[in-house]
Parts: structure tokens; C-alpha cells; sequence
């Protein structure tokens, strides 16, 4: 791959002729469309959408600029719609009588009415906007909204919002972005922003990975070091004992059959007593997701697997 190429995940539903995988970039160095599972070229010679001009700073980009905002899965209509003008002037800046303005108000609102007619719209406005406020609230950055967003049109178009409240086909789909871009959520954390029961967000997010084919990688507990340390105001030592008890475990076992959040919190709050930085169970339990039972029982259990050793010949208790 050439040292300018860009990596580009398609939005589409394009998929390689010879393997069918929907993992498609593009290699804007060579111009080419190349699959990245059997890395087949799809596509060469492509051409380039960009501007035709340059522009080196933002008044010249304003100023040459021909087109609008690009389009953005998180708007309805893709950020494609028409609006009627609030404006109290004309084109030519010359004020509009009452009798005009009372008709263009009732023109812009049948046109907004308008615009929610068509079937599932109204469903996909207020899924959109729900997962908006999800997304603001857990912190999930616009490329995860954008991803999110499209799986959540895709689950609506399918009809899997039937039997379901959209709360929970939304919280699914952000849970699965979340994971597909190595920055996960737990289950715990997406029924307390959807109030949605963890169990029947469980069973939404089978069904929409199962329905869509979603290509989900397996969560591994150090995707959950750095931010439950944050949030834990545990310092930079803390967490890289976390990772190496971490890495101990997984050379000791290999993969574990446990839920990784459990196991973060176990290991975390063995690494913070190595430090010197003990936080109690109950506040680790919290910020994991988890009970205080959970994190006894991994501690156990990591006792078991890794003899666990700490300094001045103390030893953490697990009650």
C-alpha cells in the first residue's frame, strides 16, 4: 500500500465478487477499490470526487466552495432536504407583507409535514434523534454516530422495531458500532441511558447482528483499562499493572469463557492494591457494571490462576 494511500470503510452495500465481504477501501494512491479480506482490486482507476481547486485557508475554502454539507447518515434525509426560509426579506432584500408571510408559514409547515409521510420516516426520525442523545451522553465519537446510524436504518428497514420500543433497536445498534470500532460499552451502560432492561437489549442486539450480519469482533478486557481507570482517578501505574495482569491471564489461559467487564474490575482492583491507590470494591463494582460479588469471584479466580503477590508480604482481601 503506497505511503499516502487512504483506508476508507464503504457505507454502502457493496460487497468483494469473490469472497462477498462488504470490508471495502479505498487506495486513493493507486485509485483502486480493493477488498480487504482477500485483497482482490474491485475497482481500478477511480476517479477522484474532491474539489478541483485548492484553497489554504478557510476564507478561500468558504469562498471557492460550489456544494453543500456531505451527507450524513444521523440526518433523515441524509441531509439532502429542501427548507422554506424563515426570512422576513426577499431575494433582493426588500421586506415581505403580512399576507406573504402568513402563506409562506403555512407552506413551510405543510412542507415539514410533508416530509414525514412516507412509511417508516416517522420511525426514523425519532430513532435518530434517540440515538443523538445516547451518543452525547456516553461520549461516542461522530464516526461511531455515523456507523451506529446506519445500522439502525438498516435494522428499521428490515422491520425489527416491531415487538421491539426504538430505545432498544438504538441502544443495540450504538452498543455494536461501539464494539466494531474498538471502543465498547457495556450492557450496563447502555440500559442506564436507554432504560431499557440489559436482558431485552441483549436479545435486540443478537437479533440485529444475526439479521444484518454484522461482523462484531470478540470484546477483550483491555479495551476497558483506560477508561475505568479515568474514570476511577487511578494514575497511569495503576493502569499499566492492570494490562500486564492482564497480559498474565491470557498467556496463563488463553481466552477466558468470562464477561471481560468482571475481569477488568478483578484486575484493577489488584493492581491499584499493588500500587498503593486501593479503591474499594463497591466504587470499582459501580464504574465496571458489575456486583461486588463478580469482583470477589474473579479475584478468586485470578489468585488461582496468576499466585498472586503483593508488596511488604500484604495480601488484598477478597471479602
Amino acid at each position: 500500500m503506497g505511503i499516502n494511500s487512504k483506508k476508507v470503510e464503504l457505507v454502502s452495500d457493496d460487497s468483494c465478487p469473490e469472497c462477498g465481504s462488504a470490508h471495502l477501501y479505498r487506495d486513493d494512491h493507486r485509485a483502486e477499490l480493493v477488498c480487504d479480506d482477500c485483497g482482490l482490486v474491485v475497482n481500478e482507476s477511480e476517479i477522484d470526487t474532491g474539489p478541483e481547486w485548492r484553497a489554504y485557508t478557510a476564507e478561500d475554502n468558504k469562498r471557492m466552495a460550489r456544494t453543500g454539507a456531505p451527507l450524513s447518515q444521523r440526518s433523515h434525509d441524509l441531509g439532502l432536504s429542501t427548507v422554506i426560509s424563515y426570512a422576513s426579506r426577499d431575494f433582493h432584500g426588500n421586506p415581505i407583507p403580512a399576507k406573504q408571510r402568513d402563506r409562506y408559514n403555512r407552506m413551510r409547515m405543510l412542507h415539514r409535514q410533508s416530509n414525514l409521510l412516507r412509511p417508516g420516516q416517522r420511525s426514523l426520525v425519532q430513532a435518530l434523534t434517540v440515538l443523538d442523545r445516547m451518543a452525547s451522553v456516553l461520549g461516542i465519537p461522530p464516526r461511531i454516530r455515523d456507523e451506529a446510524a446506519l445500522i439502525t436504518r438498516k435494522a428499521l428497514k428490515k422491520g425489527m422495531v416491531r415487538g421491539r420500543s426504538i430505545e432498544g433497536v438504538v441502544a443495540a445498534s450504538l452498543y455494536a458500532a461501539c464494539r466494531m470500532n474498538n471502543v465498547p460499552r457495556t450492557l450496563e451502560e447502555m440500559s442506564k441511558v436507554s432504560e431499557v432492561d440489559r436482558k431485552k437489549l441483549r436479545k435486540a442486539y443478537s437479533a440485529i447482528s444475526r439479521q444484518i450480519k454484522l461482523r462484531v469482533p470478540l470484546v477483550k478486557p483491555e479495551d476497558y483499562v483506560s477508561r475505568f481507570c479515568s474514570k476511577l482517578d487511578l494514575g497511569p501505574d495503576v493502569e499499566a499493572e492492570t494490562h500486564r495482569i492482564l497480559n498474565e491471564l491470557d498467556d496463563s489461559m488463553g481466552t477466558s469463557s468470562f464477561a471481560p467487564s468482571g475481569t477488568v474490575a478483578a484486575a484493577i482492583y489488584v493492581a491499584s492494591v499493588r500500587c498503593g491507590e486501593k479503591k474499594p470494591q463497591r466504587l470499582i463494582a459501580e464504574v465496571a457494571g458489575v456486583s461486588e460479588v463478580t469482583i470477589r469471584n474473579r479475584f478468586q479466580f485470578l489468585n488461582e490462576r496468576l499466585k498472586l503477590k503483593f508488596p511488604n508480604k500484604r495480601r488484598a482481601s477478597a471479602s
